[in-house]
Parts: structure tokens; sequence; C-alpha cells
């Protein structure tokens, strides 16, 4: 029953399997193994993040119900989160003191999808990026925590890069987004995420701080 429900959602809301974990706390694999038959019993736990992602009760999900119903509530512990408040300025042609800016401040919940890990707000300035414009605001996820709890970060997937300066006793930073390619420099760069800055040499190559999820209108 589990597996004819959850084709059943899939094809109702337009996903494959692939998407519908995309930013919950399952396993890429997680609908995949179900729908190929190796995975039928599932815990309580992750059938409620089943539950969410493909936006239906779990006695749907069961068999107990024919009604398609509402996906279980967040746990007060992953709702109990402060609001996101901005974090920097994402903007390739500057180079910013550190803790001197001031940015536009947005305050907004945290997304439930990713409540394990740490999230956090930057204002866009530049030209377009993909869907991003000047002056809107990416949300983003902390790249450790990204690869702890999503998944790796690696060819094609977009990131925010952050390099620091030191120039006249103080430190600068350049935060920028980009995709990541299957380049030598890109694989690189994938490798540096726990990587400490090197702003006394100069040649700080810069590494990733989060992956961008999600882009807002200013809100006024």
């Amino acid at each position: 029953m589990l597996k004819e429900r959850v084709e059943a959602r899939l094809e109702a809301l337009g996903l494959n399997q692939f998407q519908a974990v995309e930013g919950t706390q399952l396993a890429r694999h997680f609908i995949y193994d179900i729908l190929a038959g190796r995975k039928k019993d599932v815990r309580a736990k992750n059938l409620q993040e089943l539950a969410r992602a493909l936006r239906c009760s779990t006695s749907y999900l069961e068999g107990k119900s024919d009604e398609i119903g509402l996906p279980p509530k967040q746990s007060a512990l992953s709702t109990a989160i402060k609001p996101l408040t901005t974090a920097g300025i994402i903007d390739a042609q500057s180079w910013r003191r550190e803790g001197a800016d001031a940015t536009d401040v947005i305050e907004a919940p945290p997304l439930p999808q990713y409540a394990a890990s740490r999230q956090m707000i930057f204002v866009y300035r530049g030209e377009p990026f993909q869907q991003i414009r000047d002056g809107m605001f990416v949300v983003a996820i902390d790249a450790l925590d990204f690869v702890r709890n999503h998944g790796i970060i690696g060819p094609g997937s977009n990131v925010i890069v952050q390099r620091k300066r030191r120039m006249d006793d103080e430190d600068f930073t350049q935060t920028t987004i980009r995709k990541l390619t299957t380049s030598a420099a890109d694989r690189a760069l994938a490798k540096r995420i726990e990587a400490p800055a090197d702003t006394k040499s100069g040649n700080d190559e810069g590494r990733i701080i989060a992956v961008p999820v999600l882009a807002m209108q200013p809100i006024v």
C-alpha cells in the first residue's frame, strides 16, 4: 500500500522521487527505495517526514484512510527557532569591511524543510544570477550543515563563496554566488569548505560558506 500511495502523491504533485525529498531530512534514495520495493517498513519519524514531503497524512500513506488529509505538523523543537536575519551582502564587484556595512535587514521565519540546518539571509547586489535579481534576498543553508544533512556539494550546485583579504590592518570580505562546474578549480573549491581563510598571504582562494535555497523579493 505504501508504494502505491507514494506513487499517487508524486504524480499528483508533479514530482519525481528525488525532487520530493529535496530539502527534507530523508536520504536522497529514500523514496526510490520504496518504489523499488527495497523499503517496506518505515519508522514513525521518517513516515512523518515523508508525509510532509508528499503533503498528505501518515494515515493515507499507511492505507488507514482514503482521505489525503493534512501533513503532520513540525515538532515544537523545530518550530521554536529564532527568525532569520541578514548575514551579509552578495556582491561580486566589492570588497567589504567586515562588520562595517549597514545592510537592508529582513527578518523571516526559517524554512521548515531545513530545520535541522543553520539558515541565513543575504542581500543580493549586481547583475542577475538565474532567478535572483538586484535587491532580492537569498535564503541559504550553512555549507557544512548542507553536506551533513542534505547531500554533497558538487558540479551543478549553486553556492555562495566568500574570500577574505587583510588590507591596512583591517579584514575585508568579498561574497559571490556561482554555479559549480566540473573544472579542477571548482572541484578544489568544493573540498575547501572547512579550510581556514589565508588572509595574511593575500592568496585566499575562497571557500563555500553556504548553499542558496530560496530567493525572495524585498518586503515593502
